[in-house]
């Protein structure tokens, strides 16, 4: 088992705590409807640890978890879990999970979109990726997963793109009725927008990341394919979704590599689904995966990668020298990297630990230096100790020293300072008064102050954000949190209504007096409410006393609704409050 490593800095402003969250009596009603209906359905469904991932990781069906104490279970499989608000960056998201915290988003969903939030939410985080973490293979899958996830490169279009799609989710999951109709036109705009962007997008690697995800732990299934059982959260944490998974009109195909190249609709039911044969099968296609990633493949391949994506991105030179920022040019001579270039502010680290004064605000106009062999040193300059630099070349500080690239590349200057590894090899070079150039194009000038040289001719691996995060700061649009609601403008009178029937289910006196004074006040009041009414029959069917009133009108909801997850969420509702099992 991992260690759980301890939250970066950076990372730190992603969280919203829980007790800055007001729920309302609703809200805990909606939370105890969908866990009654999926830990009913999922016991048969779902894969074999999932209840017990469930009771160990002490998810309550009554109530919407304290993240405190679910924190406190999840920490005996290994992991962590840290509160967030809604949407948060995806590359923030899979750092997260990298070092073994599992993001909960604090919101809960409206009764509106009881069956399905477009945005993340408490139900969908705990009762979806919680339980399943029992597991220890998936357990290790998830953060294989999400350090593989957490090199690939994300586009400038990707990040575009997930901008709109939290904006639209936000504006969807507003609370109060008058805020959701005055959006309704934003939201119409912002669709429109995030479809022509979709539509023209090139696929990154980010996008194939996470086309993976989404095929195996948010929608995923596992075993036999003519009879899978359920993983992915995103099936766990949706009654509508998870009951559609066995029926005809969803293939069920064999988990490849090849699901990379199915595209998905967060909006729409999935037309297929994917099934692995146990988690080995999949850490199998996500190593298949990782090796056509430009982390591992490196070189021009990485680099043009990088430079199509136009975000901030890392070379790794073969001595674990690393330099992030915005990958602009590269140059090759028969095939062989000569010279790399990078724009904007740019960060010079060893082993992902930002070096001593290479911070992006001394390098903020950009980066490049030139790569290969050396005459008089050899094809691999970053494998000579500082003596064999003295002794070949005549290397010493303070002095002036010229360096002949076997591409052409001249570099003359004074040597000023140089940073060593372990081995006393040299890692990088301070020149002064440096021109580096080759026949009439210059490089860089004496002119533009001091040249630093990184001693490499190999790029091992290109990889997705800055080496050090903590230090180099934000690569992507200021995040800004979603407001939780604090109910200020729900129907107090309705939330009431949740708060006695939670009372009353809580007494231990229950008389049928008591239930009668409720249903007269719901049946007067709040009518319509579909799930008010489904509570009370509910608790009639405890009681053993049969409500006609409540029978009746909940009839007359079904057959003047015109919402298709109501009917659901009714026929649903009753269906198991007349079971004789009591969950």
């Amino acid at each position: 088992m991992r260690a759980i490593k301890e939250l970066p800095q950076h990372l730190k402003k992603y969280v919203y705590p829980q007790e800055e969250v007001h729920y309302t009596f609703e809200d805990q009603a909606v939370w105890r409807f969908l866990l009654r209906q999926l830990s009913h359905y999922l016991k048969n469904t779902a894969y074999h640890c999932y209840a017990d991932g469930l009771k160990g990781s002490g998810i309550p069906v009554d109530e919407i978890p304290l993240i405190s104490n679910l924190d406190k279970n999840i920490r005996e499989f290994g992991w962590s879990v840290v509160p967030v608000s809604g949407f948060i960056p995806p590359a923030a998201f899979m750092e997260f999970q990298s070092l073994g915290y599992l993001p909960v988003a604090t919101a809960m969903r409206r009764i509106e979109n009881i069956l399905y939030t477009p945005a993340p939410d408490i139900v969908h985080e705990t009762a979806g990726h919680a339980p399943i973490l029992i597991d220890k293979e998936y357990a290790a899958y998830l953060r294989d997963y999400s350090e593989v996830a957490n090199k690939a490169i994300i586009s400038s279009e990707d990040l575009e793109q997930y901008q709109l799609i939290r904006k639209i989710s936000d504006l969807k999951e507003a609370k109060d009725s008058e805020a959701i109709n005055a959006h309704n036109s934003k939201i119409e705009k912002l669709e429109i927008q995030l479809a022509t962007l979709s539509a023209q997008m090139k696929t990154s690697e980010a996008v194939f990341l996470g086309r993976m995800n989404w095929w195996t732990s948010e929608y995923g299934l596992i075993g036999n394919p003519a009879e899978p059982k359920i993983i992915g959260a995103g099936l766990l944490s949706s009654l509508g979704e998870s009951k559609r998974v066995y029926t005809k009109e969803i293939k069920k195909l064999p988990l490849s590599v090849d699901c990379i190249n199915y595209t998905y609709d967060i909006t729409n039911h999935q037309p297929q689904l994917f099934v692995a044969r146990d988690f080995q099968h999949m850490s199998d296609v996500l190593n298949e995966l990782s090796e056509h990633l430009a982390y591992k493949r490196g070189g021009e391949f990485g680099l043009k990668k990088a430079i199509e994506a136009n975000t901030v991105n890392s070379v790794e030179f073969e001595n674990g020298l690393q330099v992030s920022g915005v990958i602009d040019s590269f140059e090759t001579n028969n095939d062989q990297l000569t010279l790399v270039k990078l724009s904007g502010p740019t960060q010079i680290s060893l082993n992902y630990k930002q070096l001593e004064g290479h911070n992006k605000e001394y390098h903020q106009q950009g980066y490049s230096t030139p790569m290969g062999a050396i005459k008089g040193l050899g094809n691999k300059p970053s494998t000579v100790t500082i003596d064999k630099w003295a002794s070949q070349l005549g290397l010493k500080k303070d002095e002036v020293i010229t360096l002949n690239y076997e591409s052409g590349i001249v570099l003359t200057g004074l040597l000023t300072n140089f940073i060593l590894d372990d081995n006393q090899r040299p890692l990088i070079m301070s020149f002064e008064n440096c021109s580096v150039k080759k026949d009439d194009r210059i490089y860089f000038d004496p002119s533009w102050g001091t040249f630093d040289l990184a001693i490499c001719s190999d790029i091992q691996s290109v990889f997705g954000g800055p080496a050090d995060k903590s230090s180099f700061g934000e690569t992507e649009e200021d995040f800004v949190k979603l407001t939780v609601s604090s109910g200020a403008e729900i129907d107090s009178s309705l939330d009431n209504i949740y708060k006695e029937i939670r009372s009353f289910r809580t007494s231990e006196n229950k008389s049928i007096e008591a239930f009668k004074e409720l249903e007269k006040e719901v049946l007067k009041n709040h009518p319509h409410q579909w799930l008010a009414n489904i509570e009370l029959f509910e608790m009639s069917k405890q009681l053993k006393f049969h409500s006609e009133d409540i029978h009746q009108n909940l009839n007359l909801i079904n057959n003047e609704t015109t919402d298709p997850d109501v009917k659901t969420c009714i026929q649903k509702g009753r269906e198991l409050a007349t079971l004789k099992e009591t969950l």
